[in-house]
């Protein structure tokens, strides 16, 4: 058998954990945007809450509580083999996808600068929730098009035992 690669097991958690670090210093709409670039980071967050460290630490703690989660489904995507390629093109398409709805919900740009916070807040924010949806829909396009060829390959089966040709022979 095959090993699968590294690629994504490295990839999402350096991908997200800069983002995520890089939305700290912006965070944008109150730190809405910085809640929604540390999702995968969620379940730590009674700690930061109830054992109130220092503030500078919340970056920190976020990256090291988030990187472990991004790792494991960089793992099972490794496993997957999704395709890189694919990856990309829904990484690039999600992201300018989600850039374009953040920046919709203001009549214009300066509009939603002044309500959401500076224009670096809103692309780091469809950067990490790109990152998001293309986890998402790779895996389920993967296993989508996997399905098929499966189910192709049974029904072809099926149909050459169904339809065998009859022997010749006397008996």
């Amino acid at each position: 058998m095959e090993r699968a690669g590294a690629f994504f097991v490295w990839m999402l958690p350096v991908l997200w954990g800069a983002g995520s670090v890089a939305q700290w210093w912006s965070p944008g709409d109150e730190n809405g945007f910085y809640i929604l670039s540390s999702l995968p980071a969620a379940w730590v967050a009674p700690v930061i809450f109830l054992g109130h460290p220092p503030r500078e630490m919340t970056p920190v703690l976020v990256v090291l509580a988030g990187a472990p989660v991004m790792a494991g489904l960089g793992w099972g995507m490794d496993c997957l083999r999704i395709r890189k390629a694919v990856w990309a093109v829904l990484y690039l398409a999600g992201g300018i996808a989600m850039l374009y709805v953040t920046l919709r919900t203001c009549p214009n740009l300066t509009v939603a600068v002044r309500i959401n916070g500076p224009l670096w807040g809103h692309v780091l924010l469809a950067a990490n929730v790109g990152l998001y949806q293309s986890i998402v829909f790779s895996v389920a396009l993967t296993c989508v098009v996997r399905a098929g060829r499966w189910s192709r390959g049974v029904a072809q089966e099926a149909g050459q035992v169904l339809r065998q040709p009859e022997c010749d022979e006397p008996r």
